[in-house]
Order: structure tokens, then sequence, then C-alpha cells
């Protein structure tokens, strides 16, 4: 399991690539991915393999987040005990989980669509 170190540098990244700003300078990973250890911001190629080893940790996590929710919601309607109110909760809380779930799937077919290239 990635530790939070590790995530707060996954997340800080697009801002060192906009900090390097030159085209053709590289920006070197606090952490390795992929075997990479830094990405040349002017060649896309890259990013690409940046992106395609990113890319599947990230679409676990969103889908292992969209799970929990909808289990928690799932949970709220079980306990609820006849109150109309908190079965509408946990109702709307699994409804959010599975559109979730619809749109990374969506999310993924779309970037396949516009650039295939990122799929490589």
């Amino acid at each position: 399991m990635p530790s939070l170190r590790f995530l707060l540098r996954l997340a800080a990244f697009p801002l060192l690539l906009l900090r390097a700003g030159v085209a053709g300078a590289a920006v070197p990973l606090l952490e390795p991915v992929g075997g990479q250890t830094q990405i040349d911001t002017g060649n896309i190629n890259y990013f690409i393999t940046y992106f395609n080893a990113v890319l599947p940790w990230v679409t676990g996590v969103a889908a292992g987040i969209a799970v929990v929710w909808g289990i928690w919601g799932a949970t709220g309607i079980i306990l609820s005990g006849g109150d109309p109110a908190k079965a509408t909760e946990g109702k709307n809380k699994v409804i959010a989980s599975l559109t979730g779930l619809i749109l990374l799937l969506f999310a993924r077919m779309l970037l396949r669509t516009i650039n295939a290239s990122f799929f490589v």
C-alpha cells in the first residue's frame, strides 16, 4: 500500500511540470514510477509512459472509494430501522457510488477515444 508521502508527491506532480515551464526540461520524479526517474517535458512519450504507469493505480483507488461508499450506503439502508429519511440517505449514497463507477468507466473510454496513444 502506498504511503501518504508517495500520494502527496503524486498529487504534486502536475505542479512540478508547470514549474519546469521550459520545453525540453527534465522534471525529476520524487518516486520512480514504472522504471522512470524523470520526465522530459519536451517529449510527450515520457508523459504517456508515466500516465500508463499511474493510471491503473489511480483507477483502482477511485473504484475502491466508490465501492466503500456503496457499502456505507447499503449499511445505512439496513440500519435505518424503518426511518424513511435514513433509508433515503443510504439509497442516495448507493446511487452516488454506482454513478461514480459508471463515470470512471466512461472516463477511461473517453480518454481512449480522444487519444488512443495514452493506452499503449
